[in-house]
């Protein structure tokens, strides 16, 4: 490969790595073309996620804080109408998941009464390499599109 090549290839992976836009969450774009959008879990809980908001059920809301894109994880802040935690911070950890359709990706409300956005992000995260039992003891919720 010429120097040329692999020059012109180094600007545009720079700058595709640090364009994003400044009032969306840090969200890779295959996290938001998979994660966006109205789900159901292994529960049959119904769920609508887009950038600014993650709604489970018709009684609790969620405020995107900061997506990871390395690690996985969403840092929310519960609404104050929640019956549980309002005002508090949560982690949600999440995996893709293979070959497990109807299901497509699985999370785990890692932590859920944080009282800044600080704690929840420093909440150890859920064991995604073992989601029969790595979200706290328990499995991870997998989602399929609803």
């Amino acid at each position: 490969m010429s120097h040329s090549l692999q020059f012109i290839l180094f600007i545009f992976f720079t700058l595709l790595i640090s364009c994003k836009s400044a009032d969306l969450p840090n969200i890779q774009v295959n996290d938001r073309e998979l994660i966006i959008g109205t789900w159901a879990d292994d529960y049959e809980i119904n769920y609508k996620i887009d950038d600014h908001l993650w709604k489970m059920g018709s009684e609790i809301t969620f405020h995107v804080i900061e997506w990871n894109r390395n690690k996985n994880f969403i840092i929310v802040e519960n609404d104050s109408n929640n019956a549980y935690n309002a005002g508090q911070y949560s982690r949600i950890d999440y995996i893709i998941l293979d070959n497990m359709k109807p299901y497509e990706w699985a999370f785990c409300l890692t932590a859920y009464d944080k009282d800044t956005a600080i704690d929840a992000r420093n909440t150890p995260a859920a064991d995604g390499e073992n989601p029969k039992s790595g979200c706290n003891g328990f499995p991870f919720s997998r989602m399929k599109r609803y």
